[in-house]
């Protein structure tokens, strides 16, 4: 039973409720009745402690307060508005089932006529069609009052009709208190509470018997541990057709463009290593050997080199004595090796002309050689020998198999990782018309020589691998280890590439990738912020379906946050195959001599995972002033938006 006595209240020195004294029992439809702006709507604001009163006081089920009523979470009531309340991208049945209605559902749609608008959306309803759902919603969630503003004014009289024989079916059930001006509402009503803008002090006729009122059963009473997990329901709002996907599409390709920067910074050592794999196919190291070690006095596992080649040009004595013939003759020191194996030569797929080695005396030539030694018609050159005089071998005729096509800049440092001298900035000031290269199996023997070493005491090796993760491996494992007995391992192409460029562009990239991450970030969970505040009103559908308020808003975080994997995800698939086109663009046009767009596993890691984290974190931050509000307050707030 709810008692007012003497309940007054003012609006600055404005009177509205002057001394209203009446009791309302447990069930029966209680109308406040009058004209607009008599007092109904804060009478019934008061009644639901959205707003305080002046003086007197209010007695809801013994409780009495005075100046505001404060109810307890779960309120008793359910307050109806002119347009009810629901969580618009949900079906009417998912509606209901927030609230664990479970089978009482179906039944309930039957009896007020809704049951074939269950797969419908809340605003395809009608007027009447909104009251009568709102009035199941209320029933479901055990409500014992029902406070209802103006239920019928927007409605026609064939709605009206349905509105009111509805409350009349139910005020056995429970009790209603609804404000209306509507004079057909009068027949329905058990009791009359007459408001007047002249009079301010309302009156209350009574009409029902006292018996009728009474036999109101108990309400069922919802709790939380019947109530669904909400967060099937909760995500659907990130699949809703209603949401404003503008922002959200504006934040994909900020995210894609903080992506973009992180792939062109990346770290030097990272990037450079990147560029001799990806960009010039590097997969060789080289090699110098101080003069009275052999390799096998070096502490390194071998078995991981495929192919080890002596470096015939920097390790030829300056002696030019032949130790064969024990005459002094001038050595050919313009040759060069490439290894035996086909497929450890990625250039081998460049040639003009011929093919790869089948035996060891048997040569290819540069593209520029070949043009000296036969202008135009470098084909007549297949199958032609030339005798050249090696250190150890004397002369030996080599069978030339093969033409070099004419190498772009990228071709050409590949090449000066294979010991060769071309220089790629000028390739019309070096040696490129000297260039002949030859089998490693024709002077793999001289690695047993004694005496094969340069004037200052080294011989030089190339070391090829399989992969350039190999490669890398052991010489990021050797380096220093080889350095501690004067032995010497390098990335041969390395100073070819304007390596002191990289450690500027990762001080100066990495930054603004970081701090693009971060404004990204920033930007999401304002949208987010933003975008529940605007639609906040279905947070208060659930708190007031009896969940907690942190459980809601924890599953809006985890929601959001899961959203913003998926964002990120796509931003990723748009990022990758964006950079990879750059890269094959920086490839065939040399716009830059480092690979353009590379990925840092370490860095990719830290920027995912610290941009999650700092996301949920964000949006926990963000959430926390819906969290603050009451579920009424909440309500109030966005009326008019609603």
């Amino acid at each position: 039973m709810i008692v007012c006595w003497k309940l007054t209240q003012h609006y600055g020195k404005s009177l509205v409720i002057d001394r209203f004294s009446g009791a309302f029992r447990d069930s029966g439809l209680v109308l406040l009745l009058g004209e607009s702006g008599s007092g109904k709507t804060t009478f019934l604001n008061i009644l639901a402690g959205f707003v305080p009163f002046s003086e007197g006081g209010i007695c809801w089920d013994g409780k009495t307060y005075q100046g505001r009523v404060t109810q307890e979470d779960p309120a008793p009531f359910d307050y109806i508005t002119q347009d009810p309340v629901f969580v618009d991208h949900l079906s009417v049945t998912d509606n209901l089932r927030i609230l664990g209605g479970g089978k009482r559902i179906l039944p309930l749609l039957r009896r007020f006529g809704l049951a074939e608008r269950k797969d419908a959306f809340p605003p395809t309803l009608s007027g009447g069609e909104k009251q009568r759902l709102a009035i199941i919603c209320s029933l479901l969630k055990g409500k014992k009052v029902l406070l209802l503003d103006e239920p019928t004014a927007a409605l026609d009289p064939v709605n009206k009709k349905e509105v009111f024989d509805t409350l009349a079916a139910l005020k056995n059930e429970v009790l209603i208190i609804c404000a209306t001006h509507d004079q057909a509402a009068v027949e329905y009503a058990d009791a009359i509470v007459h408001f007047s803008k002249k009079d301010k002090t309302p009156w209350m006729e009574e009409k029902a018997s006292e018996s009728v009122r009474d036999a109101a059963p108990p309400p069922v009473v919802q709790s939380e541990n019947n109530l669904p997990n909400p967060l099937p329901f909760l995500a659907k709002w990130f699949k809703s057709s209603r949401r404003e996907k503008r922002a959200e599409r504006l934040f994909l390709l900020f995210l894609t463009a903080s992506l973009l920067l992180l792939f062109l910074a990346d770290t030097p050592s990272h990037k450079l290593a990147v560029t001799c794999a990806k960009m010039y196919r590097i997969d060789a190291l080289e090699l110098m050997l101080t003069k009275g070690l052999r390799l096998d006095d070096l502490p390194a596992d071998w078995g991981s080199v495929t192919e080890l080649v002596v470096d015939y040009r920097s390790t030829l004595p300056d002696e030019t004595v032949d130790p064969v013939t024990g005459v002094r003759r001038s050595l050919d020191s313009f040759i060069y090796v490439l290894p035996e194996k086909e497929e450890l030569f990625k250039l081998s797929g460049e040639l003009e002309y011929g093919s790869y080695y089948t035996a060891p005396e048997q040569a290819i030539l540069s593209y520029e050689m070949a043009e000296k030694m036969s202008p135009g018609r470098h084909e007549k050159l297949i199958g032609r020998k030339l005798q050249r005089v090696f250190y150890g071998l004397g002369a030996v005729d080599l069978e030339i198999v093969g033409i070099l096509n004419k190498l772009d800049e990228r071709g050409m440092i590949y090449m000066n990782s294979c010991g060769a001298d071309y220089t790629p900035d000028d390739p019309d000031s070096g040696m490129a018309d000297v260039l002949l290269f030859v089998n490693a199996a024709l002077i793999r023997e001289l690695d047993q020589s004694e005496n094969f070493f340069m004037g200052d005491g080294q011989r030089g090796y190339f070391l090829y691998f399989d992969s350039f993760f190999a490669c890398e491996s052991f010489y990021q494992t050797y380096r220093q280890v080889f350095a501690k007995q004067d032995c010497w391992l390098t990335r041969n192409a390395v100073h070819h590439i304007e390596e002191w460029e990289l450690p500027y562009l990762s001080w100066i990239f990495l930054p603004f990738a970081l701090l693009a991450a971060l404004f990204t970030v920033i930007f999401f969970a304002e949208m987010s912020r933003a975008e529940f505040t605007y639609n906040n009103a279905f947070v208060s559908v659930f708190e007031y379906a009896g969940y907690p308020r942190k459980r809601i808003l924890r599953g809006l975080v985890l929601l959001g946050t899961l959203n913003f994997v998926k964002l990120l995800g796509l931003a990723t698939a748009i990022a990758l195959p964006l950079s990879l086109l750059g890269n094959f663009l920086n490839h065939r046009r040399m716009i830059t001599d480092y690979e353009l767009f590379s990925y840092n596993p370490v860095l990719l890691a830290a920027y995912y995972g610290g941009a999650v984290l700092l996301a949920a974190l964000l949006l926990m931050l963000r959430f926390r002033r819906v969290k603050q509000m009451s579920w009424y307050e909440n309500l109030i707030a966005n009326r008019d938006v609603l």
